[in-house]
């Protein structure tokens, strides 16, 4: 008496569709059903093609459970044609999922098994994992909280990453600005996925987009370091403030920008002073094999603009960075924003992807965190507040 018939009509209506459904109406003309007894055990090694959804109507499966207390509890679905011997499907079966949750796979879709060959799927996988935990989250707040089904949630500035939090974070460095000043240095760390600590852990056959859990835990480990030797370890001098953030690029890799406000005795304030902690130019390859080939792989950019025009920075025909940049003998005080780096004219060049490369094409960097992080780390010296 207390079914609301509407809900059944809309249920009966989605299990038209279902395979499993079907068969299981045509149970009715199974001879003596009720002598049907349920084993809780099974082979393991049933063939998992046997148990797709259903084709004919030669096969039904019934979802059932133990009742029999000298055994152990498990959970089993029980599939039989027209002949006398049954067959068991247990919970890491592709058709289990289905059984038990029809109305969640209302085609009869197959579900989640053991062996399933896109396990180690790569985005596939990471698409599946996201989208079951949402479900699952779903369910639970379903089931906890039905009252707030269908309302609008404002998120609280404790919530990470939210508009009131990053509205938050923002007026506090406006007001470390307002305090400090300007900031002396603009760091950015973009993940190497080919660190050493990423690759030793990828199981055979995966690559390290397909472990982004990997990768934000190295990530981390390295950045925080590189925080600490900023900070604590004074690597450009005393540091009155700072202010940092993470971000994930769209291909899912974390990189850092970080702005460091440093104390009057460790300014920059000469062209020799943006020389000691800044380079623009390919070291040479006899005096710095390791530091010429770290530069060579993680900091020379492009080639862009007329060596190639498709390149993703270009914009309206011209590099949204400007690269490739002037040559300059000596390092001067820019008139807005960063200073003109030291990038001589010394004959160096480097094939990459095709193109010869000289020192126009080097992102600003300093050697010391380059050879301790083998990742790319922009370093530059901020000359304005337009920086």
């Amino acid at each position: 008496p207390n079914l609301r018939l509407d809900l059944i009509r809309k249920i009966l209506a989605i299990l038209e569709h279902n395979p499993y459904a079907q068969v299981f109406k045509s149970l009715g003309v199974v001879p003596n059903l009720d002598e049907y007894r349920i084993s809780l055990n099974t082979d393991i090694k049933l063939d998992q093609r046997r148990y797709n959804a259903p084709t004919t109507s030669q096969v039904a499966a019934i979802w059932v459970e133990g009742s029999d207390p000298q055994k152990t509890f498990d959970r089993s679905v029980i599939v039989y044609g027209k002949g006398e011997r049954p067959l068991y499907i247990r919970a890491y079966y592709g058709c289990y999922d289905p059984l038990s949750y029809p109305l969640f796979f209302p085609r009869g879709e197959i579900g989640w098994n053991r062996l399933m060959p896109y396990i180690g799927a790569a985005d596939d996988t990471n698409q599946d994992l996201v989208d079951d935990t949402g479900l699952v989250d779903t369910v639970i707040a379903g089931e906890s909280r039905g009252d707030r089904i269908g309302k609008r949630i404002v998120l609280p500035r404790t919530f990470p990453g939210g508009d009131r939090d990053m509205q938050r974070r923002f007026l506090d460095a406006m007001a470390i600005v307002q305090r400090w000043g300007k900031p002396d240095y603009f760091v950015t760390m973009t993940c190497n996925p080919y660190w050493e600590e990423i690759t030793i852990e990828l199981l055979l056959g995966q690559l390290p987009q397909d472990r982004p859990d990997l990768v934000a835990r190295v990530y981390r480990a390295k950045q925080r370091s590189m925080m600490d030797l900023l900070i604590k370890g004074k690597h450009f001098g005393e540091v009155a403030a700072y202010v940092h953030v993470t971000e994930f690029q769209k291909r899912g890799l974390p990189h850092e920008h970080i702005l460091l406000i440093m104390k009057a005795k460790s300014k920059l304030r000469t062209p020799d002073d943006y020389d000691r902690v800044i380079s623009a130019e390919i070291p040479d390859k006899n005096k710095y094999p390791v530091l010429h080939d770290l530069v060579v792989k993680h900091m020379l950019h492009g080639p862009c603009g007329a060596l190639k025009k498709s390149c993703p920075c270009m914009i309206d025909g011209q590099c949204r960075f400007h690269y490739p940049r002037d040559f300059c003998d000596a390092t001067l005080q820019g008139k807005d924003s960063y200073p003109i780096y030291r990038r001589r004219d010394d004959g160096v060049r480097v094939r990459i992807r095709g193109a010869d490369l000289d020192n126009r094409w080097v992102v600003p960097y300093n050697p010391f965190l380059l050879m301790t992080y083998n990742c790319h780390i922009n370093v530059e010296a901020c000359s304005s507040i337009k920086a």
